[in-house]
């Protein structure tokens, strides 16, 4: 989610610099079809005139700049809902459906879901899993642990690779958490 600093000068005018400048590039494209010199010199006309409104009178950049933040807010919310419904009501669903490494479904009566392993050599605690891995440290994680889900049998933990990534593009960017140096007396 791209959400604008607080209101200071300098973001009001380059966030308008930056409108006034798409704006007029779409005019330019948009209101004239055929491209030619007239559709670009609209455009630069549009640019200019808003950027100069925008700088001169930067009263009138407040509610564009606050409605942009609250659509970017309203995007990132709904967007992830929806990227976390897909993962579980489509991915994981189908995944349990499936016969797969990955139990999902309940245990039937006294029945266990105990899987017993062997314990780890000393060497293999780096690593979580039993599997000694070859992978160079310029490796990057994606082809890790696209390695590591079809060495594993978990092939389909890539088609989840996706539908992360956006979901870390829909992630709040502001840190709410408490600092950790935080003390204080009660």
């Amino acid at each position: 989610m791209v959400t604008l600093p607080p209101p200071r000068p300098a973001a009001l005018k380059s966030f308008w610099l930056v409108i006034s400048i798409g704006l007029g590039l779409l005019s330019a494209f948009c209101i004239i079809r055929p491209v030619s010199i007239w559709s670009f010199s609209i455009g630069a006309i549009v640019a200019a005139v808003l950027t100069f409104a925008g700088t001169h009178w930067p009263r009138i950049v407040h509610k564009p700049y606050r409605l942009y933040n609250v659509i970017a807010c309203q995007i990132s919310r709904y967007g992830s809902l929806i990227v976390m419904g897909i993962c579980f009501y489509i991915v994981l669903v189908a995944v349990g459906r499936k016969e797969s490494t990955l139990t999902l479904a309940r245990p039937l009566a006294l029945q266990s879901l105990w899987v017993s392993r062997q314990p780890l050599a000393r060497d293999a605690y780096k690593n979580q899993h039993p599997i000694v891995t070859n992978n160079s440290p310029s490796q990057s994680w994606i082809t890790a642990f696209c390695s590591w889900a079809v060495r594993s049998g978990n092939v389909w933990a890539c088609g989840l690779l996706p539908l992360l990534v956006l979901l870390s593009l829909f992630s709040d960017e502001q840190d709410n958490a408490v600092p950790a140096d935080l003390y204080t007396l009660f």
